[in-house]
């Protein structure tokens, strides 16, 4: 796809990228890190483009759409708010031309949802486009073309490194044009979008800390709130630990009820630990599922929602948790109020039970009946 878009080195707005038969939103690398992927291995496909992801596939645009597309474009971009991406693996996937080598990107937003609103924004307006799976993104930087069929895996160096994504750029228009993706952080505003790098404790100081002066209109600063549209933010387990409600462990978890295929499933506290840990290692923390995160305007916060899921994801060295924020009044104080049940995969629930079902370990008989029970349970909803 990028070897049909005409040479973009550098695009910024007013330069020509192209004729629209070819467009798309592009994250291009700084200079720095686009120095870890070689021209030379891209070259073999005519693709002279600068190293980048790629955001959303458009294909051709009719000239006479272009300038409503690049307004939605702007719209849609400005929403996302600061994005920090990541360089990971290096994957490959095969077609009919050539086996391409790539590196794995990762950001720390969601930023299918984005996808998806453009998508729809698109569709409402009835502009085309040929992005093939919009409701999923799995961005990748390309690093070389190599022979098809040939099993030929890259040769040089991981890239690696982090950056911060300001603009997103459209290119293979007549015009290029380089749109942001946040709004500056305006401190007389009641919101915010969270920048990429902002620390937890950040968060919790902007609601809770009554700042000294007054705005433009002579009224005391704002507390501020994180904008909707900036969230789920993601944090480390690490800085998450100390807020929490609960200190879970296998030992000491409740008996308490999953969702598996839309089913409630009651189980018992060591047995929905096991499921749990099995899902996370899986498939990471679902971002459709965060963990609920409150602050109150007089002192306190906690982790008001995934309690158990966040002792996971700190044993099992998950660091990259989904965060939704909730700003209240008065003063947030730890309660007894259980956590909703966690979607879990039916790969991971097989897993447990081939694991319980082991006819090598000892097990008392009222043991073999507990695990019999909550096998015969899971076994129906698989």
């Amino acid at each position: 796809m990028a070897a049909r878009i005409a040479k973009t080195a550098d695009a910024t707005d007013g330069k020509k990228t192209g004729t629209g038969e070819w467009v798309g939103l592009f994250i291009p690398l700084p200079r720095g890190l686009a120095k870890q992927f070689p021209p030379e291995g891209r070259q073999v496909a005519d693709d002279n483009t600068p190293a980048h992801a790629t955001f959303f596939y458009v294909g051709k645009m009719d000239p006479a759409r272009s300038a409503e597309f690049v307004q939605i474009a702007r719209d849609t971009l400005k929403e996302i708010g600061p994005v920090k991406a990541t360089l990971g693996d290096i994957g490959y996937f095969d077609n009919d031309d050539y086996r391409v080598a790539y590196s794995k990107v990762s950001f720390n937003k969601d930023l299918a949802r984005f996808r998806r609103v453009f998508r729809d924004r698109l569709t409402e307006a009835k502009i085309k486009f040929s992005e093939r799976s919009p409701d999923k993104y799995k961005a990748h930087c390309t690093l070389a073309y190599l022979p098809a069929g040939s099993g030929e895996n890259w040769s040089g160096p991981k890239p690696t490194g982090s950056w911060d994504i300001n603009t997103i750029e459209i290119w293979g228009l007549p015009t290029a044009h380089r749109l942001k993706v946040a709004a500056t952080y305006d401190p007389e505003s009641w919101y915010y979008d969270l920048e990429s790098s902002a620390p937890l404790q950040l968060v919790i100081d902007r609601w809770q800390v009554q700042r000294p002066g007054q705005d433009k209109r002579g009224s005391p600063m704002p507390r501020q709130k994180v904008y909707d549209r900036s969230m789920p933010a993601f944090f480390s387990a690490r800085d998450l630990w100390p807020h929490r409600e609960y200190t879970w462990t296998r030992a000491s978890a409740r008996a308490d009820a999953v969702m598996l295929k839309g089913k409630r499933v009651m189980l018992e506290g060591p047995d929905k630990w096991d499921v749990l840990v099995e899902s996370m290692k899986q498939r990471g923390w679902d971002a459709s599922d965060p963990l609920h995160f409150y602050i109150g305007t007089d002192g306190g916060s906690k982790v008001g929602e995934g309690n158990h899921r966040l002792a996971i994801a700190r044993e099992i060295g998950l660091n990259k948790i989904p965060v939704w924020f909730h700003f209240q009044g008065g003063r947030v104080t730890k309660s007894k109020k259980p956590d909703p049940p966690t979607e879990v995969t039916p790969r991971a629930v097989k897993k447990v039970i081939e694991r319980k079902q082991d006819p090598r370990k000892k097990r008392s008989p009222e043991e073999e009946k507990r695990i019999d029970e909550m096998v015969d349970r899971l076994m129906k909803l698989l």
